[in-house]
């Protein structure tokens, strides 16, 4: 047990047994010569006492200073001691939110049923929910990207930088033999697109950082097209000039994960795609595009494949650049995937509007057909086209709210039987409005959208595109009229 915990461990008995003796803070401070304000401070688990106080206040609560100092709660607390051995609280980054441990513990009730029914459920709701740690660093990890706006300043500057040390102007595209060189020749480095294919359970894995013969090596498969291992050989560089040393050796990282991990993964894509793809040059096209009368899906698509990036790293790049250099900093991000048997997943999102947006979490429900993401995906099922792309304005049907949203959908390779969209969309406001000229375009389509269909009020007659019964929301509704009926009763026997 670490000494925080002990801390608080230390703090919780103590409380426990003043409180127990029916001592007041100043009460106990008084008996053994502590200051109230102190002594809060260690039942809070911020302070430790000297022994000699320990000593004290063991004598002042009737029990032996082993007892008071041992890190073993009584039964009456036990719900305490599952709590703070949880292995998930012990990695959650609570400092991300500016809390403590002594924090999350001092919200649990001291009273021994409420504390037990408080912990039982939070661990039944995580259960339910398929809550799994990792679940909750991601979550941490795009409150810290919202939190910058997800964009990175120094990460950029490392970025020009390396370019400039190298003689890459921001608009050069290097290339992937470059890349490697230059891999090997500023941090010795080796790539081999060989090893990775050979193996029989890492084939989904994208790369790999090994040692062979004393030098390190960079698996990468060679499944992959130039766009996508420039991508990780990059990533490696980011570990390298980011002086990143928390770090997974594969990627996807399948080793044990911690938030530092994860977030590091992160700032490395940062760098990659910042290297891939400069940001002051997309945010000036972008803002051309933007002017244009009417929208044109063409031109768009010439944006997209004039960068050496997968779709996907285009407009993820875009929710970093647009909100720093054009102010369009109400905007979201979404993945789809979508597999054989044709369901729909939300696999990665980043939501720096206020739209409310369904988090796919452990909802096991059908997300709605008509957002453009799983439209654009549905289309290109039953088309032979590379991609597909559309523009929508939705109209939210829970709250009105608005907004504008590009979907391009296409197939994951090297798995190209299953397919993916990415989206960028943005809250409609004055400066939207002001900024993308062609929104009143009739080549854009206009839907009311929902979340899912379980929690959709509209019925099948009013949405054709309906994929499962509207199950929650019926049972709230059932329960809304259930209450009001019971209301009336209640008030017409008062009257």
């Amino acid at each position: 047990m670490t000494g925080s915990h002990l801390k608080v461990v230390f703090g919780l008995k103590l409380k426990h047994l003043r409180l127990k003796r029916e001592l007041s803070l100043k009460e106990l401070a008084s008996n053994v010569g502590l200051s109230p304000s102190y002594l809060n401070e260690i039942e809070r688990g911020k302070k430790h006492p000297k022994p000699e106080k320990v000593e004290r206040l063991a004598e002042a609560l009737g029990v032996t200073y082993n007892e008071l100092v041992s890190s073993k709660f009584d039964r009456s607390q036990v719900h305490y001691e599952s709590l703070l051995n949880s292995p998930a609280l012990k990695k959650i980054p609570f400092h991300l939110f500016g809390l403590t441990l002594e924090d999350i513990v001092a919200l649990i009730p001291d009273a021994k049923n409420e504390g037990q029914a408080l912990v039982k459920a939070l661990i039944e709701v995580a259960r339910g929910y398929d809550l799994r740690v990792e679940n909750f660093f991601h979550i941490a990890l795009r409150c810290y990207q919202e939190m910058h706006k997800n964009f990175f300043p120094e990460i950029e500057s490392v970025v020009a930088d390396y370019r400039r040390s190298h003689g890459w102007s921001t608009s050069s595209v290097v290339s992937l033999a470059e890349l490697v060189s230059a891999l090997r020749k500023d941090f010795g480095v080796l790539v081999d697109e060989l090893e990775l294919d050979r193996t029989k359970y890492l084939k989904h894995v994208r790369s790999a950082l090994v040692e062979r013969d004393g030098r390190e090596v960079l698996l990468v498969h060679r499944r992959y097209n130039e766009s996508q291992k420039a991508f990780l050989v990059l990533r490696e560089i980011g570990f390298r000039l980011l002086e990143i040393e928390d770090r997974g050796r594969c990627s996807p990282d399948i080793e044990d994960q911690t938030f530092e991990r994860i977030r590091n993964a992160f700032l490395v894509s940062y760098f990659a795609s910042a290297f891939l793809i400069d940001g002051k040059t997309l945010a000036d096209e972008m803002e051309r595009f933007f002017q244009l009368p009417r929208w044109e899906p063409e031109k768009f698509l010439e944006i997209v494949d004039s960068y050496p990036a997968t779709v996907e790293m285009f407009f993820y790049r875009l929710s970093e650049v647009l909100p720093e250099y054009l102010g369009l900093d109400d905007l979201h991000f979404l993945r789809f995937d979508r597999n054989t048997q044709g369901e729909v997943f939300l696999v990665k999102q980043l939501n720096m509007s206020s739209v409310l947006l369904p988090t796919g979490l452990g909802l096991h429900e059908h997300f709605c057909r008509r957002w453009m993401s799983v439209k654009v995906l549905d289309r290109l099922s039953s088309s032979e086209q590379r991609f597909e792309i559309g523009a929508q304005h939705s109209v939210s049907i829970e709250n009105n709210q608005e907004y504008f949203c590009i979907s391009v959908a296409r197939s994951l390779k090297p798995e190209a039987e299953n397919l993916s969209s990415v989206t960028i969309g943005f809250r409609y406001d004055r400066k939207l409005k002001s900024m993308i000229r062609f929104l009143g375009s009739p080549d854009i389509e206009n839907d009311a959208i929902g979340g899912t269909c379980e929690r959709c009020r509209l019925s099948r007659d009013e949405c054709f595109e309906r994929v499962a019964p509207q199950s929650v929301f019926s049972s709230d509704l059932l329960r809304a009229q259930q209450r009001e009926e019971l209301n009336s009763l209640l008030e017409g026997g008062n009257s």
